[in-house]
């Protein structure tokens, strides 16, 4: 008992460790706890008031609005939620003021607006947008002892286009760097995954910020897709037309058909994903080719191939004749239902396809010298013969096995007591800060969700911590898993295949073993 209660502890403080390498972010939104005395920031300017009331009708802070509505969702309404938040935690009062003619405001109409502001009793006036700066000069003049800002504007001078005007002191200018902010939208949608990629700015394409800001997007977006060598590739073909901005099977395809019938690739692998399951046939059938589907495991290499097979099937390989030039891609997929894994090679046509699923493929080191490619492709309106008006997506909530660092699995084990394991895998997975998974035992029996599944029928992981609660470790769960950093398994039968790949192994009762990890990581948690 005594054994058993120090491997708990052991695997507690092995898991606590991991789970504690990363401090939570402080919620913006509690206040400053530091000091208690301290009276609590406002931070959600929908909390505030747009029209507020002044018991004297004199507003402190001003906001003055560029052209179009204050509720934008952009521009005006961004810098007026700033106004906001400054005046609510600065206990000052404000108020907005929208130019006449709205669109078509002049610089008559924009100081009018202005003039009122500080005939209202306005210290400070926020003035958005470059179109306020003719404006702006006239007010700054006229009343020296009211603050100005000037967002999205340079400091101005007295004379406008006279060089040694001298520079209004009462106007300080807030210039973007809309390259650089460009840059790390483009950058970021790329890396989060995006392949729709565009941006939309004021003017018709004529506004000097907003091109600016397009040509950082895509200095960006082209910088993330050379990253993307960090998956092992020497090039990235990017392929652009507006016909691409929505998913059609006949724009993707001939596009993705065009550049293969030009490069003439010896493979080409698809995401085994909704769309790559649609796109993967229609490309497979046009080039005259064959697609293996769902695969599960891709060789080249044959010397590789004859250890996968040793490890991951019962195959006697050292007795089998080998050709150890076969150049062709083995492609491994479940066949018959999950219950046998079968492997195809394509060897009388080119390009060999197959769309692969999540989790397969491992991530290189970065490459720094990645080359994009633009390839020429051929696309017409005429080539694509379905029209999207409308595209509805479902809001369904998917466990994310292959991204989780912490990943607790149950098998057949649960049995006894099905609700109450998975119950007991969901709280220690909550301690850890991870995922629930199972084997495919558990989801044939409809006690869990398909999407849980790990192994070659389900998902590959490679996450920093896999427990294994009751699962017995069939050759079909552990080429799912057995790449984990650390495998924690527990399981009543001390003979179990699981115990052949786990690092921390616990012969004994689930439901015993888990409570007692749960509290140890507790208890691990709450000393640090």
């Amino acid at each position: 008992m005594k054994k058993f209660l120090a491997m708990i502890l052991a695997l507690a403080m092995v898991l606590s460790m991991v789970a504690c390498s990363k401090k939570p972010a402080k919620d913006p939104n509690q206040g400053n706890t530091d000091n208690p005395g301290q009276t609590e920031t406002i931070t959600d300017p929908d909390k505030i008031n747009d029209e507020m009331t002044s018991e004297d009708g004199k507003y402190e802070v001003a906001f003055i609005t560029d052209v179009g509505q204050l509720k934008d969702k952009s521009f005006n309404q961004g810098t007026f939620d700033g106004v906001k938040l400054y005046a609510a935690n600065n206990k000052l009062s404000y108020k907005y003021y929208q130019p006449a003619n709205k669109d078509q405001a002049t610089d008559d109409d924009r100081y009018e607006a202005m003039k009122a502001a500080v005939e209202n009793g306005a210290k400070v006036v926020v003035c958005a947008g470059f179109m306020q700066e003719g404006a702006l000069r006239m007010a700054a003049k006229e009343f020296p002892n009211v603050s100005f800002v000037f967002v999205d504007g340079y400091p101005i001078t007295e004379e406008a286009g006279v060089d040694g005007s001298p520079v209004l002191k009462n106007v300080a200018g807030i210039a973007f760097k809309e390259e650089q902010c460009g840059y790390l939208a483009g950058y970021a949608v790329v890396k989060e995954g995006f392949t729709k990629l565009g941006f939309t700015g004021g003017g018709g394409g004529t506004n000097p910020a907003c091109c600016r800001y397009g040509y950082g997007f895509v200095q960006g977006a082209d910088a993330a897709a050379k990253e993307l060598g960090g998956y092992g590739a020497d090039k990235v073909l990017v392929c652009e037309s507006p016909l691409l901005a929505t998913y059609t099977t006949d724009g993707y395809a001939k596009v993705i058909c065009d550049v293969i019938e030009d490069l003439k690739p010896e493979a080409f692998l698809i995401g085994a994903t909704n769309i790559g399951r649609d796109l993967g046939p229609r490309c497979a059938a046009r080039l005259h080719t064959g697609l293996t589907a769902d695969c599960t495991h891709l060789d080249v290499d044959v010397p590789n191939y004859i250890q996968f097979l040793r490890e991951s099937s019962t195959l006697d390989v050292d007795s089998m004749k080998w050709d150890m030039e076969d150049r062709n891609l083995k492609m491994t997929r479940p066949a018959f239902g999950g219950h046998l894994m079968a492997t195809i090679i394509c060897p009388r046509f080119r390009p060999c396809m197959a769309t692969v699923r999540p989790g397969v493929m491992k991530k290189r080191l970065c490459k720094k010298d990645v080359e994009i490619l633009h390839p020429a492709f051929a696309l017409e309106a005429s080539d694509i013969h379905t029209e999207v008006t409308e595209t509805v997506k479902a809001a369904k909530k998917l466990v994310d096995l292959i991204g989780a660092d912490f990943i607790v699995s149950v098998g057949r084990g649960i049995s006894k007591d099905v609700e109450g394991g998975i119950k007991l895998a969901e709280e220690l997975a909550e301690v850890l800060g991870g995922v629930v998974g199972s084997s495919r035992a558990c989801v044939d029996a409809g006690w869990i969700s398909a999407d849980h599944q790990v192994g070659q029928t389900g998902k590959t992981v490679h996450p920093k911590v896999y427990v294994a609660l009751g699962i017995s470790g069939a050759i079909q769960h552990k080429a799912g898993m057995q790449d984990s950093e650390c495998i924690i398994a527990v399981n009543k039968n001390e003979s179990a295949p699981i115990f052949e790949v786990a690092d921390y192994g616990i012969v004994g009762d689930l439901f015993k073993v888990v409570p007692e990890l749960i509290e140890s990581i507790k208890a691990q948690k709450a000393a640090k």
